[in-house]
């Protein structure tokens, strides 16, 4: 029997949309339908619409709106209808305060994944907090969460019960990160000396991914090793106060912006390595991939993180939000690179062995079958 199961996300780049491709890559389709709602996005459209049956376009936006989120709500719940789905699973707040909502009303079963820390008291959102709980308790039947220090915030912040919670790893084809091979051709497009060594980071540009402190520390490295170039992949509301701050510190010329790419992996060639200095984070799929590639890891020690690194053995981990910390770490692995190419190699094996994508699918398949069977059996008694 074909479940049908309707996937509702915000505006996606970065970890969330290379979750959901891989998960709808591997997916039995024999077993699930899969409907996607989420921002009219022709750039996204394009990159799901091998792997499910429709996509439904829905205006999910930053900021609250009461009137355009009851539309949304309301289009959602025909969807439901309409399309007989038998399951919800809704990634991230936004999405799942209206997906939840919508399913609520139209008795419809919900998983919901969890990628990041839920809101944090003070974090300017506080009174959303109360209307998730309620959709936790009343609608959300399982969670899904990408890292054990999720797991743990969802039971203390959204009362969610253990038992409803499963924790499901992010996982990825460590086969697609296998060369480590530089490219001269490739540094000289981004304009980077040959000579000088390259530190690689890659994340949406906000507050919680800590990139700030990355760029404070870059001038404290260079007081001891010399020039390097710093590359920061991505995008977001940040990017033009850290431009302002690299030039503040005087390392502008060294510090490159590429904006959002999709070549990640051709990327971390050229990265001698990978610096991941967030301040909240639920499991970061770039630090996965840094290691898959044989790439060096320096992370701080902060959310789902220490639940890859272990300190030491497969990269560094150091205090968030504490550029020295960092670039002490980043001199040690720069200045040892047998200790970093030891690091390096044990978590390319360690990845491969515990954030496998089949690993999640399958997990996540098994999530589904127990909730839609649950729910069929309860509705015909």
């Amino acid at each position: 029997m074909t479940h049908r199961v309707l996937h509702i996300v915000r505006p996606v780049k970065g970890g969330i949309k290379k979750h959901l491709q891989l998960l709808f890559q591997g997916i039995d389709r024999e077993r699930f339908t899969l409907y996607l709602a989420a921002p009219p996005d022709e750039e996204l459209r394009h990159a799901f619409q091998p792997f499910i049956h429709a996509f439904i376009p829905v205006q999910i936006a930053e900021g609250w709106n009461p009137g355009r989120d009851w539309r949304i709500i309301s289009k959602l719940g025909s969807v439901l209808r309409n399309e007989q789905i038998d399951l919800v699973h809704t990634h991230g707040m936004r999405a799942g305060i209206l997906g939840q909502a919508a399913a609520l009303l139209a008795k419809r079963p919900v998983v919901a994944t969890i990628h990041n820390l839920p809101i944090q008291p003070g974090g300017g959102y506080d009174w959303v907090r109360p209307l998730q709980v309620l959709l936790h308790r009343q609608a959300v039947h399982h969670v899904i969460a990408v890292s054990r220090a999720i797991a743990e915030q969802a039971q203390a912040r959204l009362l969610v019960p253990g038992k409803r919670i499963s924790v499901v790893y992010n996982g990825i084809v460590a086969a697609n990160y296998d060369s480590r091979q530089q490219t001269t051709v490739e540094r000289r497009l981004l304009g980077i000396d040959t000579d000088m060594p390259v530190i690689g980071a890659v994340a949406r540009l906000e507050r919680r991914k800590g990139i700030r402190y990355l760029i404070e520390a870059i001038p404290l490295v260079e007081s001891i090793c010399g020039q390097i170039f710093t590359v920061i992949v991505g995008d977001g509301p940040e990017r033009h106060q850290l431009q302002i701050l690299a030039g503040a510190l005087g390392v502008e010329k060294r510090v490159i912006f590429t904006g959002f790419r999709d070549d990640v992996p051709g990327l971390l060639q050229l990265f001698d390595l990978a610096a991941v200095p967030s301040v909240q984070e639920g499991l970061c799929i770039f630090c996965l991939e840094a290691l898959a590639s044989g790439c060096p890891v320096i992370a701080s020690a902060i959310g789902g993180l220490p639940e890859i690194i272990e300190h030491g053995k497969t990269g560094l981990l150091v205090s968030p939000a504490d550029p020295e910390a960092l670039a002490k770490g980043i001199i040690a692995l720069l200045r040892d690179r047998n200790m970093a190419e030891a690091m390096a190699s044990q978590g390319r094996a360690m990845v491969a062995e515990r954030f496998d994508r089949d690993t999640m699918i399958r997990k996540t398949e098994a999530i589904y079958e127990k909730i839609v069977t649950e729910c069929s059996d309860r509705s015909s008694i």
